[in-house]
């Protein structure tokens, strides 16, 4: 009992981290508007890139179409670095978009992992908490006066009860037996023993014989555990 006990507090100290997992799990959100604040401004965006190409393009079309005596002119050493820097911050603004995109489904895979590992301690506390376990058992002995019923004839029946030490957490379980019997060899023995009714902080037993049947002492013994 005192084990079942134990593993019962330990397993519900295994699961007191679900705050920390909800707290880990509600500071993911803020992760993501964090890189989602991050993205936003750190560089030109697609269009204005694609314009700045286009316009760079267009110059260098301009430029290289200009005619002299009917020939191609190549563009100019400013033209070129430029559009291999417009080239390059592409390049890098795609890198930065996958890298974004990337911790963006790690923190959204986390988060779902929190979830399902949540879902998982909730069930277990459930099912922990739904256990009947006996925290404890009491027990005694009810005895009736000498000679109760060594006079009459027919059904006679006493009924006896027993005070817990102290109440029990749920009305308990109650078994009870005979303990010590002294009759009349004279007669046939007859004797019933039987809970008649219990609660959390005692119990009552029936004790009978019938027709002739003469006893002079009957022991009964009881437990209860809860």
């Amino acid at each position: 009992m005192g084990k079942m006990q134990n593993e019962i507090k330990s397993f519900r100290n295994n699961f007191g981290g679900i705050n920390v997992q909800l707290s880990k799990m509600k500071a993911i959100p803020g992760q993501i508007a964090v890189l989602e604040a991050s993205q936003d401004g750190c560089c030109p965006t697609v269009e204005e890139l694609g314009s700045s190409i286009n316009g760079s393009s267009l110059r260098q079309h301009k430029v290289g179409r200009t005619l002299d005596v009917g020939r191609w002119q190549e563009p100019d050493q400013t033209t070129k670095e430029e559009i291999q820097l417009l080239q390059t911050t592409v390049a890098e603004m795609a890198a930065k978009d996958q890298n974004f995109r990337e911790d963006m489904q790690q923190l959204q895979n986390k988060m779902a992992a929190e979830e399902r590992k949540i879902q998982a301690l909730e069930q277990n506390i459930q099912s922990v908490e739904s256990i009947t376990y006996i925290e404890r058992c009491e027990s005694g002995v009810l005895q009736t006066l000498d000679a109760t019923f060594s006079t009459g004839f027919g059904e006679r029946y006493l009924d006896m009860t027993a005070t817990f030490s102290r109440a029990f957490r749920t009305t308990p379980v109650v078994t009870v037996g005979l303990d010590s019997l002294d009759d009349d060899w004279r007669t046939n023995l007859r004797v019933t023993a039987k809970v008649l009714s219990k609660s959390a902080t005692d119990l009552t037993v029936r004790i009978g014989t019938w027709y002739n049947s003469r006893l002079y002492r009957v022991d009964i013994h009881w437990m209860a555990c809860a």
